[in-house]
């Protein structure tokens, strides 16, 4: 068996060369992640103070939190000169597609933020919809519940 020393030098070469540029990802991910925190908990405080309710607060937390964890990867991938143009054109065509072929969910998903926006009722608010009244017992991105006033969950 024979071993192409100067292949193996030329990789070990290259892993040693690359190595500060992986470090410098791993750092700039971690911090990343560590600014994401401080800014979803910063959010949070800000949209507290300004009395926004829970649901809305975490939406606004989450968003923020996930959107700097995703400036983290593609800063990260960049360092170590991945194709973050690529990468992030393909992650748009993803979202894209995807979005495409659940629009229905998505309308759904668009509304049920707009609800929690604009707030048009509040739990324990009486209304009436499709033929049912009743209590509005859950308000979230997914669905609105409400307790008709013969206990029925719709």
């Amino acid at each position: 068996m024979q071993i192409d020393n100067q292949a193996l030098s030329a990789t070990f070469q290259n892993a040693v060369l690359s190595l500060p540029n992986l470090i410098a990802a791993v750092v700039i991910f971690v911090v990343m992640l560590f600014v994401a925190g401080l800014a979803s908990k910063a959010v949070q405080r800000a949209s507290q103070r300004r009395g926004l309710p829970a649901e809305s607060t975490l939406l606004l937390s989450r968003a923020t939190r996930w959107s700097l964890v995703t400036v983290g990867i593609i800063w990260a991938l960049d360092q170590i000169n991945f194709n973050v143009t690529g990468f992030v054109a393909a992650l748009g065509i993803l979202g894209f597609t995807i979005g495409f072929a659940l629009q229905d969910i998505s309308k759904n998903f668009v509304a049920g933020i707009l609800l929690l926006w604009q707030q048009p009722f509040n739990i324990d608010d009486v209304i009436s919809v499709a033929g049912y009244t009743g209590k509005i017992t859950d308000v979230s991105i997914r669905a609105t519940e409400m307790r008709t006033f013969d206990g029925l969950q719709v």
